[in-house]
């Protein structure tokens, strides 16, 4: 979800396209919550992954967020503001 966005996110979605199926959609209203809600309606993928543009991962274990998937509809995990 894009909201206008005038820093260099969209590019940097960008980089990611040779190896994902990534859509912007672009909207006027933003609200976190909301916007959320409505991109995971329309993502067709089984995992999604929902990351604040403030934040950034900087350890991912992919083996526990698989088995804990398993167990759940929803893993959440530390966001390591960006600074």
């Amino acid at each position: 979800m894009d909201n206008n966005s005038t820093d260099d996110s969209l590019s940097v979605v960008s980089l990611f396209n040779d190896r994902l199926s990534i859509s912007v959609i672009n909207i006027n209203n933003y609200t976190p919550g909301k916007s959320i809600n409505d991109a995971v309606k329309i993502c067709s993928n089984e995992t999604i992954l929902v990351l604040s543009a403030h934040s950034q991962i900087t350890k991912i274990n992919k083996d526990w967020i698989e088995k804990d998937l398993n167990n759940h509809v929803a893993v959440f995990g530390n966001q390591t503001p960006i600074q």
